[in-house]
């Protein structure tokens, strides 16, 4: 039972990397200015992460964290324009 959970969650970060990605894609398709600019801050974050001395998961979630910036000024920008 523990070996399927560890998998179930494994598939559930997965996917939650996986509509993050999608939703970065979507962003780019829409704001050609910006270009690159995501995956710029996320690898500098990933970067500065390292360098802080953050843990794996720590890691993961300022690369998350990086991605969802430019998700979070779409929504913003599409709902209020």
């Amino acid at each position: 039972m523990f070996t399927e959970l560890q998998q179930s969650n494994i598939e559930l970060q997965l996917a939650y990397d996986t509509t993050l990605e999608g939703w970065r894609r979507r962003w780019i398709w829409r704001d050609k200015e910006t270009e690159g600019h995501t995956q710029r801050v996320t690898l500098m974050m990933v970067r500065l992460a390292h360098l802080a001395g953050l843990s794996d998961e720590e890691i993961i979630s300022a690369r998350r964290g990086a991605l969802l910036h430019d998700i979070a000024k779409w929504v913003f920008q599409t709902a209020f324009s």
